[in-house]
């Protein structure tokens, strides 16, 4: 490695030199590489992060959305059973209503 060198009449010591100038760049610049990839990828991941975040909040609020869905319908499920007690409540009255005109009818008729 570096024959070619040695061969143009440089010193060994100035090969190691020049080897260890260019190693140094090169693990220079694959850091300086790392360090981009690393940023882009941590970006990446913060934004997940609050993609995330995102997803749970909406999440929370539709599940609070859920519960006051159900607790209207158990409402108005209470409401629909409560009216048809008072209906029959108030049919029971209008039979009982009616039998009184009835009978009203049938003393007045008694007086013709």
């Amino acid at each position: 490695m570096g024959g070619l060198f040695l061969d143009n009449g440089y010193s060994a010591e100035k090969f190691q030199y020049a080897y260890d100038i260019v190693k140094s760049i090169a693990v220079k610049a694959s850091e300086m590489h790392m360090d981009g990839v690393l940023e882009s990828e941590n970006e990446v991941l913060e934004s997940l992060g609050k993609d995330k975040e995102k997803l749970a909040k909406g999440s929370e609020k539709l599940e609070k959305e859920i519960k006051k869905a159900k607790d209207l319908i158990k409402d108005s499920e209470d409401e629909i059973q409560n009216n048809i007690k008072v209906m029959k409540s108030k049919t029971d009255e209008i039979e009982a209503q009616r039998q009184k005109v009835i009978m009203l009818q049938n003393v007045k008729k008694s007086i013709n």
